[in-house]
């Protein structure tokens, strides 16, 4: 991970007529969803679960340039960010395309380890070895998506975060979502890279500028003689309909 945000962004943002935007973005979306169906293709010939298959089926050859942490509740907004990602070239990774199907993943281990199909009940023990199994193994595969993403978004919307007090009546933020927990710690905790890691021309061009000897100075960059361009009134100019230097006179006259 180069870079970490958080976004405060409700489906206002997102005009009706955008809503193509969230077609798309949940057809991207659904490709990263994995097939667990055929669940002996996991088993080593011992019986045991080989953990490297299910991460290649689950997390096939990933790297996206944005990882995309967010409530559940909040998914048609972030189908409309990812498909608004996709049209301008960026890919992005929807945690909740894996995660939210990790219980697809724990029905077929527990149908072949954890009933009893004598007494038709499942054994306790055995669920919480094999939830404990499928979480690791989704916890650490999420931390290696987002090592590998450039940038990380947060969602932060009042379906992922609450507000509350502590005893001094200071304001908290908390999650209920165990996921979100965990993105936030591996996001704060997890190495910070360079930009060039990411990007292999950049990284070419790096080293091309490493090995030139080029002469450098300093100048001096006198800015007391511009005037502050006030981006509302660009913006402000346009919603009145007005187009090519009618909108710079605008801005001249507020500017004077």
């Amino acid at each position: 991970m180069f870079r970490g945000y958080k976004v405060n962004l409700t489906d206002d943002y997102f005009p009706d007529s955008n809503d193509i935007f969230g077609t798309l973005g949940s057809v991207v979306a659904k490709k990263n969803r994995a097939d667990f169906s055929n669940f002996i293709q996991f088993l080593r010939p011992d019986g045991r679960i080989d953990a490297s298959k299910v991460e290649d089926v689950w997390f096939p050859s990933l790297q996206a340039d944005i990882f995309i942490s967010h409530s559940h509740a909040d998914i048609d907004l972030v189908h409309r960010l990812v498909g608004l990602f996709k049209v301008y070239g960026l890919s992005a990774f929807v945690d909740s395309s894996v995660w939210g199907h990790s219980d697809q993943l724990l029905q077929q281990i527990d149908r072949a380890y954890c009933y009893d199909a004598d007494r038709k009940i499942y054994s306790y023990e055995d669920r919480n070895r094999s939830t404990a199994l499928v979480h690791n193994l989704l916890l650490i595969a999420l931390m290696k998506v987002i090592d590998k993403a450039e940038c990380v978004l947060f969602l932060n919307t009042p379906s992922s975060i609450e507000i509350n007090t502590d005893h001094n009546g200071n304001p908290w933020e908390e999650t209920a979502s165990p996921w979100i927990y965990s993105e936030l710690a591996i996001t704060r905790l997890i190495k910070r890279r360079e930009l060039s890691e990411f990007r292999p021309r950049l990284r070419e061009m790096q080293k091309i500028a490493a090995k030139r000897q080029s002469p450098s100075a300093v100048f001096p960059a006198p800015q007391d003689h511009l005037l502050d361009f006030n981006f509302d009134n660009f913006m402000s100019a346009i919603d009145s309909g007005k187009k090519g230097v009618d909108i710079l006179d605008q801005i001249y006259e507020e500017t004077p």
